[in-house]
């Protein structure tokens, strides 16, 4: 396990973080007694302090990713457990996500929840939503489990998968056709109406 992948994401906004130890502390997940145990361990075996209290059994990777998530003020997404869902893959371009190392996960309503090691990197936002034309909705997820993820999903994915996400971009071109054929009907359908009008109101006046 690489220690990376406990490291705090880049932050190009002036947010004020706190240590990972004092962070804990404060949440309630550790105790004093416990950080110091972990603190010496790092010292003796050059680990980063994440990457020694999980091996130690005193947090769950989960439970740092939400610690880091929740003082930024945004969603935590563990790619270990939590996979992503094909329909939001469907909707960002494979080679934008590796590029831009971000992963679509969930879609809910009008928004697109988006796996990212930066939460709070704007810029990046903002494309994605350019990308997709929707309301993103940020979420952290640890930068090796990311560029895992999204090799694994796009292009390491299963014959099966791929077919999957092709399908979901093809219903969603083929629901978007219909809607414009649909609404094309309704406007025809109304201009008969229109035009009919005029004479049920002359035979109405002859009955």
């Amino acid at each position: 396990m690489s220690g990376r992948e406990w490291d705090y994401p880049v932050q190009p906004t002036p947010v004020q973080w706190q240590k990972l130890g004092d962070l804990l502390l404060e949440a309630g997940l550790i105790e004093q007694s416990q950080l110091d145990s972990a603190l010496e361990y790092q010292r003796e075996q050059g680990v980063p302090l994440g990457h020694a209290l999980v091996y130690m059994g005193v947090v769950t990777h989960s439970q740092i990713l939400s610690a880091l998530a929740f003082q930024a003020e945004v969603l935590a997404w563990d790619l270990t457990t939590q996979q992503p869902d094909p329909e939001a893959l469907a909707s960002v371009n494979s080679h934008f996500c590796r590029d831009e190392q971000v992963l679509p996960v969930m879609v809910y309503d009008d928004r697109l929840v988006v796996a990212m090691k930066n939460p709070t990197d704007v810029d990046l936002i903002d494309r994605v939503a350019r990308e997709t034309g929707m309301r993103i909705e940020p979420a952290l997820a640890d930068e090796i489990h990311l560029s895992e993820q999204i090799e694994n999903c796009y292009f390491r994915g299963s014959k099966s998968q791929q077919n999957r996400i092709n399908e979901l971009v093809l219903n969603s071109e083929m629901m978007r056709d219909q809607i414009d054929v649909d609404l094309e009907v309704s406007n025809l359908d109304q201009a008969e109406i229109d035009e009919t009008k005029p004479v049920i109101g002359l035979v109405n006046k002859i009955i």
